[in-house]
């Protein structure tokens, strides 16, 4: 009965149906600290997990999120180029591989291209994090009330704008965008551990809708920031790790504009206002 019920929403996915114990033993995921009546799971996303081909540089984790032991989401957190880190005190600026360049060409390299194509599952919720590396770090940084709140939102706009995936996925979705703030492990500037403190990275959230077992955006974007390590950047250690989830809720970003041909029609899960995209 309950793999039936699970194939009526289209959760045909075997991780759906695994319980605790079967995902650590059978599929290698390693249990994070519980965040109050959640589990978490995480593990490297293995490459049959993954429908597109990812080149070596994008790093991608599969999170499980578990409820009274039944999985309520699935969450892909993605590094989406582990060579790119948003340059200092800019909103627009990243380097790569040592060059700097703008949001807008790291979007347009066919790593991130084969990145976003791994994630096009139909109805996820997109997150764009913006980070910043330990203060002293940014020491030109403008007088901005938060440039980490601006370094999400300028690459979720490059991504809407200039995806060549046209955003399949999109029907269906929300877009969001938080900025975590400031990491706070001090760092030699310009080292590659400060670097992987703003480094550029996307969560794609698929939550599991059921009556008894549902688990909004905000609970599992809580779960993830807190637990979750990739490739050097700790999502839990920054400024606004603890209180990411209020501020995804009270803030969010408006990509309106920025999604050709998409209309919003489904409701917002928390009931703030509505994220309008209408064709430029």
């Amino acid at each position: 009965m309950r793999v039936a019920a699970l194939q009526g929403e289209g959760l045909t996915n075997t991780l759906w149906m695994a319980k605790p114990k079967a995902l650590v033993n059978e599929f290698d995921f390693k249990e994070a600290a519980p965040q109050g009546d959640l589990h978490v799971y995480i593990r490297p996303a293995p490459p049959a997990a993954i429908p597109t081909p990812v080149p070596p540089a994008v790093k991608q984790l599969e999170v499980v999120i578990q409820k009274n032991g039944e999985t309520v989401s699935i969450v892909n957190v993605v590094k989406v180029h582990d060579r790119a880190s948003w340059a200092l005190a800019s909103d627009k600026r990243v380097i790569l591989d040592g060059e700097e360049m703008n949001v807008e060409q790291l979007v347009d390299t066919v790593e991130f291209r084969n990145a976003l194509a791994a994630l096009q599952t139909p109805g996820v919720d997109v997150i764009f994090v913006g980070l910043e590396s330990y203060p002293t770090s940014d020491y030109s940084k403008s007088e901005r009330e938060d440039l980490s709140h601006e370094r999400a939102r300028a690459l979720g706009i490059a991504v809407l704008r200039h995806n060549p995936t046209r955003m399949e996925y999109a029907k269906g979705a929300l877009f969001y965008g938080v900025g975590l703030g400031r990491a706070v492990t001090p760092i030699e500037v310009n080292t590659p551990q400060e670097m992987r403190q703003r480094a550029v990275i996307m969560l794609t959230v698929s939550r599991r809708q059921t009556k008894d077992e549902a688990i909004s955006i905000f609970d599992a974007f809580a779960a993830i920031i807190r637990t979750t390590e990739i490739e050097g950047t700790n999502l839990g250690l920054y400024a606004h790790s603890q209180d990411a989830a209020e501020r995804l809720l009270t803030d969010p970003l408006d990509f309106g504009g920025y999604v050709p041909n998409v209309h919003e029609t489904r409701p917002h899960p928390a009931g703030v206002k509505l994220l309008k995209r209408e064709a430029k």
